[in-house]
């Protein structure tokens, strides 16, 4: 509630001349009467000046104006000439002796008010305000607008807080502050975790920003097997045991038996080229590694292929005209998409029908 600075005065067992000198100390400046009303927040900070002894600041108030002057000294009662006429005097120019004025003549005395004196015009501060008094409306919007402004700061100091904690942390943080530095380190402490299924407990609800780095990793470096070791695999290549219905590649003696069949069936239909465009990184690696040696294998590009020897694989990409031209001469033609069984129950298939 609103506090003229005269009750402020009171309650602080102050003057109100004090009570405006700790306004100029804090400074508020513009409050320059005892009538001025003063909001809360000011009344709060008057207050606090005042507990901590902050010294008003001096300040000057206007004197009152000065009383009448008393009406000239009237003749002395004995000389009754000098009572009704003023001026005379009687003779031999002695005054008489002073005495009560009568009654009478005073009330009819007319005397003339002088001229006020002129007032201390460099005080700064003056005892009546002349400015228009604030409304306890105003006064109550004023504080009103602290108060929000106040809270907005709070509040944006709030949400930036909250953004800091809802930033999540990262992989690589978390590791370097165990004290693990390079990539070396940190993968071999991971690799150990996982060895003993520690990994996937620690990492199992995290949340990645962009998941598509690993899903790449997972799609072309990681392969379900039946059996591991399995022998053939580039180094570059993760081979993962799973159940026989899920694996990617059968066990490596199965895998064997089957390029050595494909390299028998090719050899009986005359067909001493395998050339594949498309395919995966990891089927062309097998084929290269266990295909019969009096089979030529050409992956990549059909450059130097020759129609009547050759089967041209067009394999998880479309046909190219160069394809199609080989296939209209004689080339057995395989078109498809799949893993390892897909590709080698295509060729079967395509040799078979060619026989």
């Amino acid at each position: 509630m609103a506090l003229r600075v005269k009750k402020l005065a009171r309650q602080l067992k102050r003057s109100p001349v004090e009570v405006l000198g700790l306004l100029h100390a804090v400074g508020y400046e513009r409050y320059k009467s005892a009538e001025d009303m003063l909001p809360d927040n000011v009344v709060r900070k008057v207050e606090d000046a005042a507990r901590q002894g902050i010294r008003p600041v001096a300040l000057e108030v206007a004197p009152a104006r000065t009383k009448r002057a008393a009406a000239p000294e009237a003749a002395p009662a004995n000389d009754f000439m000098a009572a009704l006429i003023p001026g005379i005097v009687p003779l031999g120019g002695r005054p008489a002796a002073p005495s009560t004025p009568s009654p009478r003549v005073v009330a009819k005395a007319a005397p003339a008010e002088p001229a006020p004196e002129p007032t201390h015009q460099a005080a700064p501060v003056v005892a009546e305000d002349e400015a228009p008094e604030p409304t306890a409306l105003e006064l109550e919007n004023s504080a009103l607008r602290e108060e929000v402004r106040r809270l907005r700061e709070q509040l944006g100091s709030a949400q930036g807080r909250l953004a800091e904690l809802q930033q999540p942390p990262q992989l690589r943080d978390l590791v370097q502050g165990r004290g693990l530095r390079g990539p070396d380190e940190i993968e071999r402490a991971l690799a150990g975790l996982a060895e003993r299924r520690l990994l996937l407990e620690a990492l199992g609800g995290a949340v990645l920003a962009d998941g598509g780095r690993l899903t790449e990793l997972l799609r072309t470096r990681v392969v379900l097997v039946e059996e591991v070791p399995l022998a053939g695999l580039p180094d570059s290549l993760v081979p993962v045991a799973v159940a026989p219905e899920r694996a990617e590649l059968p066990r490596g003696a199965a895998i064997d038996a089957q390029v050595a069949r494909l390299g028998e069936e090719m050899m009986l239909c005359g067909r001493r080229q395998l050339a594949i465009v498309g395919a995966d990184a990891l089927t062309l690696h097998l084929l290269a590694a266990r295909l019969d040696p009096r089979v030529s294998f050409v992956r990549g590009g059909l450059h130097g292929v020759e129609a009547d020897t050759a089967v041209v694989v067009a394999w998880g990409v479309d046909p190219s005209s160069e394809h199609r031209a080989l296939v209209e001469a004689g080339a057995v033609g395989v078109v498809g998409a799949g893993g390892w069984q897909e590709l080698l129950g295509a060729l079967q298939r395509a040799l078979r029908d060619a026989d």
